[in-house]
């Protein structure tokens, strides 16, 4: 399996030891819906993949997906809403681009895979920060509620990278299920085509009214992803 990076292999050692598995095999898990429309994806992409060839790495896309996401968030602050669903729009297509070129051309890395969730969780981050800037900093307990996504948001990524490093240790990782990520991203109820139709509908609709609502609804998923999350390593680690 691809070696883990030191920082989530830093996360888990602050854990409890945790009893050594009876068996290599990974747990059976259905087909997500985020796999099966990555496999979509990477065909729709492969095409653009080819055409740029070895001219452009997929680090670089990677950065450009950054710049693209950071700008959408700024166009959101400055409540510009046509700019940032372009900014957004954008990020998406080149992070979805980045890890197609490297498996098209052979150039997976496991720091192209750590540079890419970096990258998209800096985007998460900002997002929800530039949306409240441009539409709704004056909205009541709206920066309550921004602030329990964010929150969410963190103990989401911690348990799901920390889970991860688990099941890569135990040859349980990505390659055992077949995944092409860099490490095992576990299912569960919210994955990352949830989070593309939450920030879409927020950058298309949010507004003072609404997107309190919007980041209160999907605060909860997220925390039950969370819970959810929990309950299958408890059955499974």
């Amino acid at each position: 399996p691809p070696r883990m990076p030191p920082a989530f292999a830093f996360t888990c050692n602050a854990l409890p030891a945790v009893r050594a598995p009876q068996s290599a095999r990974a747990p059976r898990t259905r087909m997500s819906f985020d796999a099966r429309l990555r496999r979509v994806k990477d065909r729709a992409l492969a095409p653009v993949a080819a055409a740029l060839g070895r001219r452009v790495s997929p680090n670089a896309v990677t950065i450009m997906a950054l710049l693209a996401g950071l700008m959408s968030a700024g166009m959101a602050a400055k409540g510009r809403r046509t700019a940032a669903l372009f900014g957004w729009v954008v990020n998406r297509m080149l992070d979805g681009l980045d890890g197609v070129m490297a498996r098209e051309k052979g150039m997976v890395t496991d720091f192209g895979g750590y540079l890419d969730i970096v990258c998209d969780f800096v985007v998460y981050g900002v997002l929800p920060i530039g949306t409240v800037l441009g539409w709704a900093r004056r909205a009541e307990g709206v920066w309550l509620v921004l602030a329990l996504l964010e929150v969410t948001f963190f103990v989401n990524a911690a348990g799901l990278f920390c889970l991860a490093a688990i099941l890569e240790k135990r040859n349980a990782g990505a390659v055992a299920r077949g995944e092409g990520t860099t490490v095992t991203m576990c299912d569960s109820i919210v994955g990352g085509s949830e989070a593309v139709a939450y920030f879409s509908l927020s950058l298309a609709f949010g507004n003072a009214a609404n997107l309190a609502w919007f980041m209160a609804a999907f605060a909860l998923l997220v925390a039950a992803t969370i819970l959810h999350r929990l309950h299958w390593a408890y059955r499974n680690v």
